[in-house]
């Protein structure tokens, strides 16, 4: 069998192949680790999608609920009831931004801290994980807001129980009299 180069050829272009295959390795998995770092990118932020489609699910329960305790209920105590299942969530959202997330998760604010009744994090803004280099960590809001629409949903359940047990007086504007 005839070769085509001579032998001294041959060894310098193996040389030259696997140079070249090297430096094609190296940019290979240069490539492969900024693409692992992008998809651990999209991973966060599409947990953090999750989390505000979650708890947008759970806080439309109020309007479900306003429906059903309206059909439960007499007519003559309709506004009444709406205007507590407005004023639930809103209320709740003050207090579980000021309190309740820092008594859920205890000291620290870290799932890797466990405690109860914790003595930083309140009004959300006392942990310096929540602040970064760049801004404030929108992982840290999603997670808020999955929790209080539980929180919210809660308040809304016991205020149905009690509907037309408690009273609750509205203004009643002039439009909305008979």
């Amino acid at each position: 069998m005839e070769t085509r180069f001579p032998t001294a050829c041959s060894n310098c272009c193996a040389a030259q192949s696997a140079a070249t295959t090297h430096a094609a390795l190296v940019a290979a998995v240069t490539a492969i680790d900024g693409l692992e770092a992008s998809i651990g990118q999209a991973n966060s932020s599409m947990d953090w999608m999750w989390l505000l489609l979650g708890g947008a699910l759970v806080f439309f329960m109020h309007s479900g609920f306003a429906l059903l305790e309206v059909g439960s209920v007499s007519v003559r105590n309709t506004q009444n009831i709406l205007f507590k299942n407005v004023v639930s969530p809103t209320v709740s959202a003050v207090l579980f931004w000021a309190f309740g997330y820092s008594i859920a998760y205890g000291n620290g604010c870290d799932d890797s801290v466990s405690g109860f009744m914790g003595s930083s994090c309140y009004w959300f803004m006392a942990d310096e994980n929540i602040v970064t280099d760049t801004g404030y960590d929108g992982g840290w809001y999603a997670g808020w807001f999955f929790q209080w629409a539980f929180c919210a949903t809660a308040s809304t359940i016991v205020s149905g129980t009690v509907a037309e047990r408690v009273v609750f007086k509205v203004r009643q504007s002039p439009l909305s009299r008979s």
